[in-house]
């Protein structure tokens, strides 16, 4: 709340809204708490985005739909609480609230909740797995993925495709090299090219006798008729 109290000063001291000739005590106190309330929508906003698979697995899209759920109602609030201090904003004045409602609240989205909440999100899952064995591949991917949770593995020539819940990233690996470093992970090989998580499966798609298992952020992993067998045993299909 320190950057929002830090931006309802910042929009005191320029007079924001033609709020300029009011009383300096009575505008500041007004703009800090709506600056306050859309933080807290902000944040609101940003954990409802992060529970949903697709959003979650991208920045942008987390951004994005917390701005929007941000936006609406702070919008609406201040444009509609103006007319406390005798502003005169009709509703065609409504848009421009909300436009500029998204690039703000957006661009304080990105710069600070973003970062904290992700953090936390972090936090939460290190503490969540402290004590757990965790797989010598894990250190193998850039530290920015090291703590998310591992998705699927792709061949691809001499490299290997780590898909994560933070991202994706190649590293020079073999994928029979790779699974010998796995057994701390519930997985299992669903094609010569692909290894999957139990945890990411979020669907089976058959078509024409063939069967692929659909991930958190909407790709699918072919199942090969020679890894179906095993995985039908398992349970996976």
């Amino acid at each position: 709340m320190a950057c929002a109290t830090f931006v309802g000063l910042l929009m005191s001291f320029t007079g924001v809204f033609g709020l300029g000739d009011d009383p300096a005590v009575v505008r500041t106190v007004y703009l800090v708490v709506a600056c306050w309330v859309g933080a807290a929508l902000a944040m609101l906003g940003y954990g409802a985005a992060q529970r949903i698979e697709w959003v979650r697995a991208r920045l942008w899209a987390r951004v994005v739909v917390a701005d929007v759920l941000c936006v609406v109602p702070s919008a609406v609030l201040v444009w509609a609480s103006t007319a406390w201090f005798g502003a005169s904003f009709g509703l065609a004045m409504l848009p421009i609230f909300l436009l500029n409602g998204f690039v703000v609240w957006g661009a304080f989205i990105a710069a600070f909740v973003a970062p904290a909440m992700d953090a936390a999100a972090r936090r939460e899952r290190d503490t969540a797995t402290a004590g757990v064995p965790r797989a010598s591949f894990m250190d193998r991917l850039p530290p920015r993925l090291r703590r998310a949770e591992l998705w699927a593995l792709k061949a691809e020539d001499h490299y290997l495709r780590a898909i994560t819940s933070e991202g994706e990233a190649l590293i020079r690996l073999r994928l029979a090299d790779a699974l010998r470093e796995l057994d701390a992970f519930d997985g299992a090989r669903t094609h010569r090219s692909w290894w999957v998580a139990r945890a990411a499966v979020r669907g089976v798609k058959r078509w024409d006798g063939k069967a692929a298992l659909t991930l958190p952020d909407g790709r699918e992993a072919p199942v090969s008729r020679s890894y179906a067998r095993a995985l039908r045993a398992a349970r996976w299909l």
